[in-house]
């Protein structure tokens, strides 16, 4: 079973917090003078980034359950299957290619939506940032409420 809440959520989240301020506030301050509602830019951002979190923190604690984590599942066994073998995971983001599913086993983990043609965008966009962020549950809201 995959941990939605562990070591890494506690040290990857608060360093991504301190890159996401120092470059959101240099964008910021370059572009307040062409476009004075950049006075807003931060506390929008983090009001984004804390939304994100919230919505992270209730779907764990208190659903325990849904598509929330079932993305961020799919994510994880992405990025396992990445270690294990990069090739079919590039072959599944070319196409869902049913010849390739044979790869998944207890240790990369099994696909939710691998067959679903439309959730699956999700997972083939997002798994990256499963990677960056060490498969941090948190670390992966953070950064998609910035990149958003």
């Amino acid at each position: 079973m995959i941990e939605y809440l562990s070591l890494v959520d506690l040290i990857v989240p608060p360093i991504l917090i301190i890159i996401i301020f120092l470059v959101s506030k240099s964008r910021q301050l370059k572009h307040i003078e062409l476009n004075p509602s950049y006075k807003y830019y931060m506390l929008g951002l983090w009001m984004k980034i804390m939304g994100g979190i919230a919505v992270c923190l209730i779907y764990i604690l208190y659903y325990g359950f849904g598509d929330t984590i079932n993305y961020y599942n799919d994510c994880v066994v992405m990025v396992n299957l990445f270690f294990k073998s990069p090739n079919s995971l590039f072959q599944i983001l070319a196409n869902s290619n049913p010849e390739v599913w044979y790869e998944f086993d207890d240790n990369t983990g099994y696909m939710n939506y691998l067959s679903d043609n439309h959730a699956i965008v999700v997972v083939k966009l997002c798994w990256i940032l499963c990677l960056i962020t060490f498969k941090s549950f948190i670390g992966m809201t953070i950064l998609l409420s910035w990149i958003s």
